[in-house]
């Protein structure tokens, strides 16, 4: 238990220190993460009787400093044909890796063949790691894009933080017993109720310095926590159900007592476009009404 403390400690700090720091910072933080998480997710595909094509899904995870920083400097008109680019160049040039591994070559006996599955397995592990982290870059060019950033902090950490000690206090009804046998509904009510507490509190609190978001009521703030709350447990959940069918427990050994780097991102996956989505449809709306 110590270990665990210690170790969430050292990486809040972490953390902490690289959202205090610029855009730049954030930018480069993201794209070693998904780097490191990649590999572990295609370390468990291969558990799974996979072969994904790792250095795509490498690449792809490494291009998301570069891409940020392109990114911000394009028009609005460019931003939308720039996603759909991007999405066209990867699968085309997974099908071509496809293809060129099925060419023949009488001079080897036998050749690993690389399946549709392998490359269904390659496009997962993008859209999962390099795909969700993507919407980073999308909420740092919104207007109120750092603090959303620190809401995003607050719901996913409140959630997992609330969940764990109300499931370790009042925890008795299995919630995934198949997935996940710890969790509890218990838990679960916790995590979405703290959640919302912690981010309604931040944005009521400190929200006042942002032009775009002074003066968003309660309801706002609440409804985003739930959101949170909701999204980061499905998170975790679908990260436990892909661990199941890998046969592993962790997705990896880097943080003492927590797993991997993908063990501990899992929640925010799912709450970084949740996050980035409620803001432009709920949050744009409401301040440009005021």
């Amino acid at each position: 238990m110590m270990i665990r403390i210690a170790s969430g400690l050292a990486a809040g700090l972490v953390l902490l220190g690289i959202l205090l720091a610029g855009d730049l910072v954030i930018l480069g933080a993201v794209a070693v993460i998904a780097i490191v998480a990649v590999l572990e997710f295609c370390r468990a595909l291969k558990h799974m009787g996979h072969t994904p094509f790792v250095p795509v899904c490498t690449v792809c995870a490494a291009l998301l400093f570069p891409l940020g920083l392109i990114y911000r400097h394009l028009s609005k008109d460019l931003q939308p044909v720039m996603l759909l680019l991007l999405g066209f160049c990867i699968f085309i040039v997974l099908a071509v890796l496809l293809l060129m591994n099925y060419r023949s070559d009488p001079g080897q006996a036998a050749i690993r063949m690389r399946s549709p599955g392998d490359l269904a397995a390659t496009l997962l592990c993008i859209a999962y790691i390099p795909g969700l982290l993507f919407f980073i870059i999308l909420l740092l060019a919104l207007p109120a894009g750092r603090f959303l950033l620190w809401m995003l902090l607050a719901g996913t950490i409140g959630e997992d933080t609330f969940a764990y000690f109300t499931g370790v206090i009042f925890g008795k009804h299995r919630i995934l017993p198949e997935i996940s046998p710890k969790k509890t509904w218990e838990g679960s009510i916790g995590g979405v109720l703290g959640s919302m507490a912690l981010v309604a509190l931040a944005g009521m609190g400190f929200a006042g310095g942002e032009v775009s978001l002074s003066g968003m009521p309660w309801s706002v703030w609440l409804g985003l926590g739930f959101l949170t709350g909701t999204m980061g447990q499905l998170g975790d959940w679908t990260a436990s159900l892909l661990k199941r069918h890998a046969g592993i427990k962790d997705f990896g050994r880097l943080l003492p007592g927590h797993g991997g780097i993908l063990d501990r991102c899992d929640s925010f996956l799912f709450n970084i476009p949740t996050v980035y989505f409620y803001a432009v449809l709920v949050m744009g709306p409401l301040s440009g009404s005021r």
